[in-house]
């Protein structure tokens, strides 16, 4: 994207959650943009502050009914001025959570950051959706701009998501969770089974595509973005460190743990089978592709396929 010659960062994804400030001329201007993916919209709108929020890439997490919340959600700030941002914090406020100011890092003139903030409290008993305000307040406490947001609380057996501190950046990530259903505690332990979703499937949708089972855990990690990395460099990265944390707070059977997916996920599921074969006791791979160059019947120029992806090219 060119906005009067100057080159910007666009959206690889053409997803509507994506907003960048941009200064225009009085009169004439010209914007150059190209799509990759289909085709895409631009608006152009007076931006609601100088530093503002935006919610459309909002990450929160699911509340269990009646605990302790300790925990983290993420959103973009906007920084629709030619100068540096500094001083400026976050404050989520809303029934029964505790107001807890966190710290926003700089943000550069015209430009996104996406930046986490605390959530603190107890969760009431029972469903229930608690409304709360999220406050973007200046160096002197003067609110900057404020949206509103929703927090689901549900019961310890419903599915969830769950948000935690990436140790690869420090960035709020997600995964969602659909816990194994066993009728009793005497149960055997249930497995772990990771899914990792396709193209342009989002990680709550992925663990919602299954019923709850009594015999496994359903854990979705995220791969950053519904397309990602497909599931290689940053994408696997991401799937074992939430395969990591489940294995810490989940109740479960060691010597139960499966990969699988489907399309860009059954990639996954061969990408971290092979390069991680200790972890898993099965892959279960759907529709999974080898490499971009097998993906949808493209073929690499003859003579370039490794000795492997010849064998399992010509017998497929």
């Amino acid at each position: 994207m060119y906005i009067n010659g100057e080159p910007r960062a666009a959206n690889v994804y053409s997803r509507n959650y994506f907003h960048v400030p941009v200064l225009l001329n009085k009169g004439t201007n010209h914007l150059l943009l190209r799509g990759g993916r289909g085709s895409f919209k631009v608006r152009l709108y007076d931006p609601p502050a100088p530093v503002f929020l935006h919610e459309g890439d909002l990450t929160v997490p699911d509340l269990l009914a009646g605990r302790a919340v300790n925990t983290w959600g993420a959103i973009v700030v906007i920084n629709a001025t030619s100068k540096q941002t500094k001083g400026f914090a976050l404050e989520l406020k809303a029934p029964g959570l505790t107001n807890v100011e966190t710290p926003v890092p700089p943000i550069g003139p015209l430009s996104i950051r996406k930046v986490r903030f605390r959530i603190r409290g107890t969760a009431p008993d029972g469903d229930a959706t608690i409304a709360a305000t999220l406050e973007l307040h200046e160096r002197k406490g003067e609110l900057s701009h404020s949206v509103g947001l929703e927090l689901k609380v549900i019961g310890p057996d419903r599915p969830r998501n769950v948000t935690f501190i990436s140790e690869i950046d420090g960035s709020v990530q997600y995964f969602s969770l659909r816990p194994a259903t066993p009728s009793s505690p005497d149960e055997p332990r249930p497995a772990i089974v990771l899914s990792c979703h396709g193209a342009a499937v989002k990680a709550h949708r992925q663990s919602g595509s299954y019923s709850s089972k009594d015999w496994f855990h359903i854990v979705a990690p995220t791969n950053r973005r519904p397309y990602g990395y497909d599931w290689e460099d940053f994408g696997r990265m991401d799937a074992m460190e939430v395969l990591d944390i489940v294995k810490k707070s989940l109740r479960h059977d060691p010597s139960r743990i499966y990969v699988t997916g489907h399309s860009m996920g059954g990639h996954g599921a061969w990408h971290l089978g092979v390069t991680y074969p200790d972890k898993f006791a099965a892959v279960g791979p759907s529709a999974g592709w080898l490499s971009r160059s097998s993906y949808g019947r493209r073929r690499s120029e003859e003579g370039e396929e490794s000795p492997m992806e010849g064998i399992v090219l010509n017998n497929g």
